[in-house]
């Protein structure tokens, strides 16, 4: 991996990092209901609380990125699914799934308990 992609990814980290230390700011978007809509000002107040950070400023260069990002985030707040979860794979719904696949694998037909019918 190239130094500026490392550079670009930890910068990626670091405002993954500012919006969850941010919940605050996010946290009216959880009631809001299905057909509702985020606006162009609801992201504009939240840039502007985020924007003096400087894990914000590092990606003025990737605008994009960030605001994608952002929206993502905006996303999983509102609908917390794993998919959209930042912490990827470690995402606590993913690190409890797997002891418990493998708990469902051991207690499987042909290892002594019937599983449906």
């Amino acid at each position: 991996m190239s130094i500026k992609r490392e550079i670009t990814e930890k910068a990626k980290q670091n405002f993954q990092e500012l919006l969850l230390e941010n919940a605050e700011i996010f946290y009216h978007f959880t009631s809001v209901g299905p057909g509702s809509v985020i606006t162009q000002e609801d992201i504009n107040k939240i840039t502007e609380k985020l924007q003096e950070d400087l894990r914000y400023k590092t990606l003025d260069r990737l605008d994009q990125d960030r605001m994608l990002m952002l929206l993502r985030h905006l996303g999983f707040v509102h609908g917390p699914i794993r998919e959209h979860c930042p912490a990827s794979l470690k995402c606590m719904d993913t690190l409890v799934e797997k002891p418990l696949l493998k708990k469902l694998i051991d207690l499987s037909p042909g290892r002594g308990i019937v599983i449906g019918y």
